[in-house]
């Protein structure tokens, strides 16, 4: 858009020369503009290809690999979500993938104290075998065995007491970091929402900074062909519209960004397709 802008500056800029009407200065800037914009528009379409490859590489395929990317239409909303910052906090305590880990190794913890605690304890174990024999000149027999074992810990040099301090110690550890990995994702859930929320608040005021800069760019050039501007107010002009251009796209990348970021913090997939 900006080497087609600059274009028709440039055209104007030739015009108005040939007219009398401009200094070979004013067309000179206006070649070194469109020179400029050009040399900008091929670094940046190698800058794609080369960010391409390297989105090929992350999902496991070649860099040569072309991909089908969907555009980032300038007119598009940014991504809607209705679900309030509470609500995202409480999802999160079941989704979040650290949080299940965390409640795991709680979970493990515990056991091996209850395990650690019934070492100590008296055992009875039960036992019971069965046997047929057969032998020449005599009768075919069964033979069964049924055992009782009773086993009392008298002393182990307190290795079970320890056994059971360590595993406690671990199993606190275990609670301890389960409830710093539910306050870290509360935090994260929280701040990356408002994140979001900011980046969509903001979309509608880049929106009105792009369409008010293409319309004062379309005044300063029609001023322009007629004599009452300079070419330094159609390159300034048309410079405010390119940056405000990237403000809105910035803007509109930046809500899908921390969507994504938030989606991750909960632990499930958000937005408007999301139950």
């Amino acid at each position: 858009k900006t080497v087609a802008e600059n274009r028709k500056n440039l055209e104007a800029a030739e015009v108005l020369h040939r007219a009398g009407q401009a200094t070979i200065g004013a067309l000179y800037q206006a070649r070194a503009a469109m020179a400029q914009a050009q040399s900008a528009l091929a670094a940046q379409r190698q800058t794609v290809r080369s960010s391409e490859g390297l989105l090929a590489s992350t999902l496991n395929l070649g860099p040569q690999t072309t991909l089908r990317i969907a555009p980032l239409k300038l007119g598009q909303k940014p991504p809607q979500l209705h679900s309030a910052a509470e609500t995202l906090m409480h999802a999160a305590l079941t989704a979040n993938p650290a949080l299940q880990q965390a409640r795991a190794q709680v979970a493990v913890a515990q056991a091996n104290v209850r395990s650690a605690e019934a070492s100590g304890l008296p055992s009875l174990g039960v036992s019971s075998s069965y046997g047929y024999s057969f032998q020449n000149g005599y009768l075919p027999g069964d033979t069964w065995t049924v055992g009782f074992t009773l086993t009392v810990p008298l002393f182990t040099g307190f290795n079970t007491h320890y056994q059971i301090r360590q595993t406690q110690a671990l199993r606190d550890q275990a609670q301890s970091n389960l409830a710093a990995s539910r306050s870290s994702t509360e935090a994260t859930v929280w701040q990356d929402f408002h994140n979001f929320q900011g980046a969509v608040a903001a979309y509608p005021g880049a929106q009105s900074g792009l369409e008010n800069a293409r319309k004062a760019l379309e005044v300063v050039q029609a001023q322009y062909r007629v004599g009452q501007a300079t070419i330094q107010d159609v390159l300034l002009a048309e410079s405010t519209l390119a940056q405000a251009r990237y403000t809105l796209i910035q803007n509109l990348v930046n809500s899908y960004v921390a969507l994504a970021q938030l989606s991750q913090a909960v632990g499930m997939p958000l937005g408007e397709n999301t139950p």
